[in-house]
């Protein structure tokens, strides 16, 4: 997984990543074990918050209209500024498991983001 390999590689440069998970669909009502098991299946090597209530995705995602995805990436600087999203869908060196283009153009678009970000700190 992406997130996992960037948070490996650049973790010692100041990245930090936060996983938020939010119950699908909408309202569904979850425990902390259910998310400790579903994070554990995807391997995440990084914390996991729980937005029961999607309170943070809908504000900082879906009150400017509608979006395709759910499962978005934020770049957020120390200052606390969004200076990068990834709208969501999947994104991976490969493009896999389709060979899709767009996938494997988002990775590298992020992964120059996170490097810009992290050189500039």
């Amino acid at each position: 997984m992406s997130l996992n390999e960037f948070h490996d590689q650049y973790a010692e440069k100041g990245l930090v990543i936060i996983g938020l998970y939010h119950p699908k669909p909408y309202g569904t009502k979850v425990t902390n074990e259910a998310v400790r098991k579903y994070t554990a299946a995807k391997q995440f090597r990084f914390p996991i918050a729980i937005d029961e209530d999607w309170k943070n995705l809908n504000r900082y995602w879906f009150q400017n209209g509608g979006r395709d995805y759910t499962s978005i990436s934020f770049l957020i600087d120390r200052e606390g500024r969004i200076r990068y999203i990834h709208p969501g869908g999947s994104y991976n060196r490969e493009g896999l498991p389709y060979g899709n283009r767009q996938w494997r153009r988002d990775y590298f678009e992020l992964k120059e983001w996170l490097e810009l970000l992290l050189g500039r700190l």
